[in-house]
C-alpha cells in the first residue's frame, strides 16, 4: 500500500498525458487537468506550505466548495506529512471556530471572501492560525492582513524560497501508510461534531473494497457534488480515484449540478437521499405538467418497468425467474420512454448510481429501477471511512443497504445495535479518548443505529437511530424514520419530522418542496409571494393532505399521521435543525418546536402557536411568530 501523494506521483509518471484526472467547469466551459498537472500542483502547494513553516503532523483546515483547488490543498498538505481537516462551507463562524480550535489548525484554505471574512471575524479566537490562503480573489484585493494570501501567492512564495521539488519528493517518500491522513468531522446529530482520525491504510483498504465490488475504469466519469468534508466523498474522489484512475468532474456551482450531470453523463454518481428524492419528485411532477399524450404514455409504460423491477427483485429472493413477456415489456418501455427520460436527466450512461448519508424510501428506489437506473444504497459511518456496507453488483434489495465490503464484519447486538469490525476502522477521536472508548470496544465500532440481518438475502437492514425508536401509548413500537421516508416520497414534500413517543397517535411537521409547489401554484393560478405565504395557503394544505391520505391508506393503522402542520420555513443547519449533511437533529427540532407539537396533540386546537428564532449567516437573528393551521386527517 502507498500513501495518496505516493499514488499521485506514480500515476503522473505512468499514465499518458492524454489521461484526464480532473475536470473543472468555469464560465460554462469544462477545463481538463492531466495527472501530470495534478501532481505538479500538489508539489507547488506543498512547497508553499513548507515556506509558511508547516511541519509534519500539523493540521490544515479547508473550507471550500467542490473544486480542483481543494484537492491541491489536501494533497499538498499530505505531501508535507501534515493532516487535512475538511470543514463544511455552509458552517457559520462559531462552527468554524469550534473545529479549528479543536484540531489547532495552523493553516486554513478558504474558498472566497465570504469564508475569509468568517475567519477574520474570529481574529483573537483562532490563536493557532498563521496563514489563510484563498482560492477566489474577487473582493480580496484590498485586504491587508499579513496572514491572508491567494493560492497563486503561495506558489510564488515557494519559488521565492527556492524550495526544491526533490525535498517534497523526499517528504512524500518518508510518509507511512499508518500515518494520519485526515481528521474527519462527524455529523454531530447529538451535539458538537467530533474529529475522527483516519489513516492512509484505513482509506486504502476501504477504497480497494469499494473498487472491487463496483469496478471503475479509466475514462469513467464521476461528478463530485456531495460536500467535500463528507467521508464518503473523500473515499470516492481521493481513495478510489487515485487507485482506479477515473475522471473527477467538479460542477461550476451547486446551482448548475443538474446541467453539469447532463453535460458529463457520468458512469457513476453518489448522491444524498435528498438528491434522489428531489429527482423522483421532478420526474413525477414533470409528467403531471406535460401533455396528455405524454402523460398517458408514461402511465402506460412505467408499469412495464415496475413489473420488471419487481420480477427481478423476486428472482434475487429465489422466487422464480423473470417471465419472457415481462422482459419484452421492459425492452418496449426502454425503447419508447425510459431511454429518452434517462438521456434528459444525464443518466443515460449511468452504471453505478448510489445513495448514502441517510435513508431513502424503498418506493423511490423502485421508481429508478423501473426506469432502468440501478440505484444502490450504501451505509457506513465517518469512523469507518464513510462506506462499509453496500449493494454489490446486481445483488440489490430495495428494503436493505446490502452486504459488508471486503475486510468488514457486521453483527447485531442484543439491543439491536449495528456493530462493525473492519481493518478500515478509524484510529479514535482526536484528543478525545473518553468518547473513543464508548464507540470502539474490542475492535468493534458501536454505530448507535438499530438494524437486523435479513435472513433470506444476508443483507443489512437499517431501521433508525437506536435513540429514535419510539412507542405509542398503547406500547406499539414504531420508527419515526420509517414513516418520514414514506412521507418524503410525496412529490411536494421536502422534509418531514414525525412525533408520537408516549402519545396515542402520530403527528408531523412538514416542509413543502418550494420549487415543485411553486410550479403547481403557478399552474393553478394561486397567488403567493414567499415560501411562508405558499406554505400557509389553504389549497397547499389540501394538496399535501390528499397525498398524505393516500399514504395513510397503505400504512398500518398505528403508523398513520393523524395531524400535521406545514412549517413556514425550511429546516436549516444554520438554525441547528439539520446537520451539515442534512440529517435532522431530532432532539433540537423537538425542543425548538415543542409548543407546536403540544398544540398538535390538543384535539380541540385548530391552530398551533409557533414562536422561534431564525439565524442568518450574517449573524442577524429574527423572531418568527405565527399561528399555524392544523390539518386533521380522516384516518379510518
Amino acid at each position: 500500500m502507498k500513501t495518496f501523494p505516493q499514488e499521485l506521483l506514480d500515476n503522473a509518471r505512468t499514465l499518458p498525458a492524454s489521461a484526464v484526472a480532473l475536470r473543472q467547469k468555469r464560465y460554462g466551459i469544462w477545463q481538463e487537468i492531466s495527472w501530470q498537472d495534478y501532481a505538479r500542483r500538489m508539489i507547488d502547494t506543498a512547497r508553499g506550505l513548507l515556506a509558511c513553516g508547516l511541519k509534519h503532523g500539523d493540521r490544515v483546515a479547508i473550507i471550500a466548495a467542490n473544486r480542483e483547488e481543494w484537492l491541491y490543498a489536501e494533497l499538498g498538505t499530505l505531501a508535507v506529512g501534515a493532516v487535512a481537516v475538511g470543514i463544511y462551507i455552509e458552517s457559520v463562524a462559531s462552527e468554524i471556530e469550534y473545529v479549528i480550535n479543536q484540531c489547532e489548525a495552523t493553516v486554513v484554505f478558504a474558498e472566497d471572501q465570504e469564508q475569509v471574512d468568517k475567519l477574520l471575524s474570529l481574529r483573537g479566537n483562532l490563536p493557532s492560525v498563521r496563514a489563510i490562503i484563498y482560492f477566489e480573489p474577487k473582493g480580496l484585493g484590498e485586504y491587508r492582513d499579513p496572514r491572508v494570501m491567494h493560492l497563486g501567492a503561495l506558489w510564488a512564495k515557494a519559488e521565492a524560497a527556492a524550495i526544491p521539488v526533490a525535498e517534497i519528493e523526499r517528504l512524500i517518500g518518508q510518509t507511512s501508510i499508518d500515518d494520519l491522513a485526515l481528521l474527519a468531522v462527524t455529523s454531530g446529530t447529538t451535539g458538537g461534531p467530533k474529529l475522527a482520525c483516519i489513516t492512509y491504510s484505513a482509506m486504502t483498504i476501504m477504497a480497494a473494497g469499494m473498487n472491487s465490488v463496483d469496478k471503475k475504469n479509466r475514462g469513467d466519469n464521476y461528478l463530485s457534488a456531495l460536500p467535500m468534508p463528507w467521508m464518503g466523498e473523500q473515499m470516492t474522489i481521493v481513495g478510489c480515484h487515485l487507485a482506479a484512475h477515473f475522471t473527477v468532474n467538479f460542477p461550476e456551482n451547486l446551482e448548475t449540478v443538474e446541467q453539469d450531470i447532463y453535460d458529463i453523463s457520468p458512469q457513476f454518481l453518489v448522491g444524498p437521499p435528498r438528491y434522489w428524492q428531489n429527482l423522483a419528485s421532478q420526474i413525477r411532477s414533470g409528467i403531471d405538467d406535460t401533455t396528455a399524450f405524454k402523460r398517458a404514455a408514461y402511465n402506460l409504460l412505467l408499469p412495464l418497468g415496475e413489473r420488471y423491477a419487481a420480477a427481478v427483485e423476486a428472482e434475487r429472493a429465489g422466487k422464480g425467474h423473470v417471465p419472457l413477456l415481462v422482459k419484452l415489456g421492459r425492452i418496449v418501455g426502454e425503447l419508447l420512454l425510459f431511454r429518452h427520460l434517462k438521456d434528459t436527466l444525464g443518466l443515460a450512461r449511468m452504471r453505478v448510481p448510489m445513495t448514502g448519508g441517510g435513508s431513502l424510501a424503498p418506493d423511490a428506489i423502485r421508481l429508478f429501477h423501473a426506469l432502468g437506473i440501478p440505484l444502490k444504497q450504501v451505509y457506513g459511518q465517518t469512523e469507518l471511512c464513510g462506506i462499509s456496507v453496500m449493494h454489490q453488483a446486481g445483488d440489490i434489495n430495495f428494503e436493505t443497504v446490502g452486504q459488508p465490503l471486503p475486510n468488514t464484519e457486521i453483527r447485531i447486538a442484543e439491543s439491536g445495535e449495528i456493530q462493525t469490525r473492519s481493518k478500515a476502522s478509524f484510529a479514535g477521536y482526536w484528543n478525545n479518548p473518553a468518547e473513543t472508548e464508548k464507540v470502539l470496544v474490542d475492535g468493534w465500532l458501536y454505530s448507535g443505529d438499530a438494524g437486523y440481518i435479513d435472513e433470506a438475502s444476508g443483507h443489512l437492514v437499517v431501521i433508525d437511530r437506536l435513540r429514535n425508536l419510539c412507542h405509542l401509548a398503547d406500547g406499539t413500537s414504531f420508527s419515526p424514520q420509517f414513516v418520514e421516508d414514506k412521507i418524503k416520497f410525496i412529490p411536494v414534500v421536502q422534509e418531514a419530522v414525525v412525533f408520537g413517543d408516549g402519545r396515542s397517535f402520530l403527528v408531523a411537521l412538514i416542509n413543502i418542496d418550494a420549487r415543485l409547489v411553486s410550479l403547481w401554484a403557478e399552474n393553478n393560478q394561486i397567488a403567493f409571494t414567499t415560501y411562508r405565504d405558499l406554505a400557509a395557503h389553504p389549497k397547499v394544505y389540501e394538496l399535501v393532505a390528499r397525498h398524505l391520505d393516500k399514504l395513510n391508506s397503505r400504512l398500518p393503522e398505528s403508523f398513520r399521521v393523524q395531524r400535521f402542520v406545514l412549517l413556514p420555513k425550511e429546516l436549516d443547519a444554520d438554525d441547528g435543525e439539520l446537520t451539515r449533511t442534512n440529517k435532522v437533529r431530532r432532539s433540537a427540532v423537538s425542543e425548538k418546536y415543542r409548543s407546536v407539537i403540544e398544540d398538535l396533540y390538543g384535539v380541540e386546537n385548530k391552530t398551533a402557536r409557533l414562536s422561534i428564532e431564525i439565524s442568518y449567516r450574517s449573524g442577524r437573528v429574527q423572531r418568527l411568530e405565527e399561528d399555524l393551521k392544523i390539518r386533521e386527517m380522516l384516518c379510518p
